[in-house]
């Protein structure tokens, strides 16, 4: 699954254009795409040149229960991003215990330096599809840190009192 817009920086067109090799090592797999943006009608063409259609799903952008689902349902979140501040798709599925396979950019290298993600350096499919192996083979380990992290730096307790010591914190100076 791979949750963001749809644009050049993302890379979601790499997880398309990797797919048929994904596909020779793991016959089974499938790419869900959750988001919209100016490259949507772009990535359906490409899907249909490499005859995807029933391997690649493009979703659309999803709120609420519905992308809680997919993020439950998934396997992984896969990102190929060349650039990133946080990537909330990828603490939003550590939160839903699915483990994430990330581009080591950025912050999106914190993520696997946390252990709940795994990452890939090169822009080529025989890297990414190396990096799924070692999230499937890992992926009981990465779930359940992914999951603890989520809760010890992102429940919505703990965010709340960060904010309002913050708020404290401004209102004294």
């Amino acid at each position: 699954m791979y949750v963001g817009r749809l644009t050049k920086l993302k890379g979601v067109d790499k997880l398309i254009k990797f797919m048929p090799e994904v596909l020779r090592e793991y016959r089974d797999a499938e790419l869900h795409i959750i988001g919209s943006g100016p490259l949507q009608s772009y990535l359906t063409h490409q899907v249909r040149k490499l005859t995807l259609e029933d391997k690649v799903f493009i979703r659309g952008r999803l709120l609420g229960a519905e992308l809680l689902q997919h993020y439950a349902d998934s396997t992984l979140l896969v990102t190929a991003s060349y650039r990133e501040s946080f990537c909330l798709p990828v603490a939003e599925a550590a939160a839903a215990a699915t483990p994430s396979v990330v581009r080591e950019v950025y912050a999106l290298k914190d993520h696997a330096m946390l252990r709940y993600a795994i990452d890939f350096k090169r822009d080529n499919p025989e890297n990414f599809i190396e990096a799924i192996g070692k999230a499937l083979n890992r992926y009981e380990k990465l779930a359940l840190r992914g999951f603890k992290i989520a809760q010890q730096l992102f429940h919505p307790s703990i965010i709340a009192k960060k904010i309002l010591d913050l708020l404290q914190s401004l209102k004294m100076s």
